[in-house]
């Protein structure tokens, strides 16, 4: 259940500079790996094969410049083992941040890669036997709609490759596809539910909160707490929280509280968080249910309004039924209402209803 906010005069703190503060943090790239890549077999072997502990932001400026958009670009490197066994690869990571759906994003992608390698070899010399860098795009999608764009840029050329199967997951992870800027893999807030099973991942909880659940959130917070528990990612989780407590209130008025980290701080014993968590959602919930009666309360106020002025010009005119209604301010009472409908149907003229009403009935 979703509540309806008015965000009119809210300043957003902004999404791109927030999740490129976030994901600037090896740590976080690390469990967006972790978490996108134990979906295969294919994904765990590269898993198995990345030292994530090598995890280097690369210096933006190897990515041109006409290609990239602004602040949502990050490039990392890591070192993946070679298949010989022999010296460690670099392999790029290129990480887009997208809150819209963006339909050419496998294009963007290929033109990344293609631009990113001729800026590695710019003044070298590529020879017979020289290899470009694999890469690996990331798309990490906050909208609240599903990511609806392809993956590959095969599935955007018309007509379709008669081998193009429907319905495919995400590409296949080899140097001949990904690894090469054919496609990218994703990572998509409207996609996620809540029985996924990976809470415990950082990066899956920071997408989670983009399209929250009232009732998963006291779990959602502790877990995020726990998972960043280290001293060296303190600064992280506050991050992190301060745009879950922002996001969530925009989404669905629900005001978590734990944008001031002294009070998650504070919250220590077991299940302590859990239940500040739970208490806030539950007078959230009760002040939802008061604001939809009052809206149901309206709604029959200005429905008996109109049922009784309709009445009244009915039977006496337009002028009578628009002053019957400026009068009657509190018909969504059951006995005024059924007064005031006695009146129309004895009054002998609208001069005599009106004059019953001015005296209070």
């Amino acid at each position: 259940m979703a509540k309806p906010v008015m965000t009119g005069g809210v300043r957003q703190p902004g999404r791109d500079p927030v999740y490129k503060d976030i994901y600037g943090h090896a740590f976080m790239v690390a469990e967006l790996l972790r978490l996108l890549l134990a979906q295969s077999s294919a994904g765990m072997a590269l898993l198995a094969a990345l030292d994530l502990s090598s995890l280097e932001r690369e210096a933006e400026q190897s990515v041109s410049k006409r290609h990239r958009s602004g602040a949502r670009d990050m490039v990392w490197r890591v070192k993946l083992s070679s298949p010989d066994g022999g010296e460690w690869l670099r392999l790029f990571l290129f990480l887009e941040f997208q809150s819209d759906v963006d339909f050419l994003m496998p294009l963007r992608v290929r033109t990344y890669f293609d631009d990113f390698q001729m800026e590695l070899w710019r003044g070298k010399r590529f020879g017979a036997n020289s290899r470009l860098q694999p890469a690996l795009a990331i798309v990490v999608h906050a909208g609240q709609s599903k990511w609806r764009a392809a993956q590959r840029v095969a599935e955007l050329v018309a007509p379709e490759p008669l081998d193009m199967g429907k319905g495919e997951a995400e590409p296949d992870i080899s140097p001949g596809a990904l690894f090469a800027g054919d496609g990218y893999l994703l990572l998509d807030s409207g996609q996620l539910t809540p029985d996924d099973g990976h809470e415990h991942n950082a990066a899956w909880l920071l997408a989670a909160f983009e399209n929250p659940s009232p009732e998963h959130l006291a779990a959602w917070i502790a877990a995020l707490r726990k998972r960043l528990a280290a001293p060296e990612l303190k600064a992280l989780q506050e991050t992190i929280l301060r745009w879950a407590d922002w996001v969530v209130r925009q989404r669905i008025g629900l005001d978590m509280g734990v944008s001031d980290m002294a009070q998650v701080d504070a919250l220590q014993a077991e299940g302590e968080l859990e239940d500040y968590m739970e208490a806030r959602r539950r007078a959230w919930m009760e002040e939802y249910r008061e604001e939809r009666r009052q809206e149901r309360r309206d709604e029959v106020f200005r429905d008996s309004r109109l049922l009784l002025a309709g009445l009244a010009t009915r039977r006496f005119g337009p002028q009578v039924g628009q002053r019957l209604a400026e009068l009657e301010t509190d018909v969504d009472d059951q006995a005024r209402f059924e007064m005031v409908c006695r009146l129309i149907l004895d009054s002998a003229n609208g001069d005599e209803l009106l004059r019953s009403l001015d005296a209070g009935g």
